[in-house]
């Protein structure tokens, strides 16, 4: 029941109308978790957290990644974790979260793996680990100009 609600509210609120409120967002999401539906509670979780993320919502956004990555793993949600954990002072949760990002992100998404191992840099700089951080940045901007 719950995944036919899911795939219904998704279809109307999600795919037909363009847009959405928050507050359908949530429910679409909570009745993709209840009905093991992973790719539709990852993608609509994918799009709550990054406004979140924007809007300074940091433990809002890891809350939902969290019940998210119970039933699926997302190599967008894990960045969005490493983002906000980053924010919040978890530097050991966030690499771990940029690390297993970078190892579940597709070869062909070539800005998604750009941008993890841009911020995975950033932590790296930030710890002190320089050498580290100047091997990430480099690969990184490889991955960028490739993209133009």
């Amino acid at each position: 029941m719950y995944k036919q609600a899911a795939e219904v509210l998704y279809r109307f609120w999600w795919e037909e109308a363009g847009t959405s409120t928050e507050e359908q967002r949530l429910e679409i999401h909570r009745l993709a978790l209840l009905g093991k539906e992973e790719k539709k509670a990852a993608e609509v979780a994918s799009g709550l957290v990054h406004r979140w993320w924007k809007q300074s919502r940091y433990r809002e956004a890891l809350q939902l990644c969290k019940s998210t990555l119970e039933i699926t793993e997302d190599y967008r949600l894990l960045k969005v974790m490493g983002y906000c954990e980053s924010q919040v002072g978890e530097v050991d949760l966030a690499l771990k979260h940029y690390q297993q990002a970078l190892n579940l992100c597709p070869l062909e998404e070539k800005e998604e793996l750009s941008a993890l191992q841009h911020c995975l840099a950033m932590l790296k700089a930030n710890s002190g680990e320089i050498t580290e951080a100047i091997a990430l940045f480099q690969q990184s901007l490889a991955l960028f100009e490739q993209i133009g």
